[in-house]
């Protein structure tokens, strides 16, 4: 009996471990760093003009609006409707001005088999 219960303990944390191993790196992958370039003007960083992922062969996109702003304990948000039509939303690190890709939403809707901006007129075929 005693063996049986020591195999499910050992069982259930072997489990824990690789659910936990697993969320890390989750978060590994989903950490993207971004060069920024920002305006500024009464204070450094004030808002995103355009960024750029880290990654090899990566565009540089505008920053056509900033649609929202807020802050955290040592961090700043900006969600901005970039040149491709899609939404971002930009973390800066205060501390160690360290620019990251938090989420990302495709601004597309669908109709039919054919997916078109939501900012642009419908094409006529």
């Amino acid at each position: 009996m005693a063996d049986r219960v020591k195999k499910k303990a050992t069982a259930r944390q072997s489990t824990d471990a690789k659910r936990a191993s697993k969320t890390w790196l989750k978060m590994i992958v989903m950490t993207l760093r971004l060069k920024v370039e920002c305006y500024a003007g009464y204070k450094a960083d004030e808002r995103p003009l355009r960024f750029i992922p880290l990654t090899p062969l990566a565009r540089t996109f505008e920053v056509r609006q900033v649609l929202d702003q807020w802050y955290g304990a040592g961090y700043t948000c900006f969600k901005v409707l970039a040149d491709d039509g899609n939404l971002y939303i930009l973390r800066h690190d205060n501390a160690e001005d360290i620019w990251t890709l938090d989420s990302f939403r495709r601004a597309h809707q669908e109709s039919g088999d054919v997916k078109q901006p939501l900012h642009d007129k419908p094409r006529r075929t």
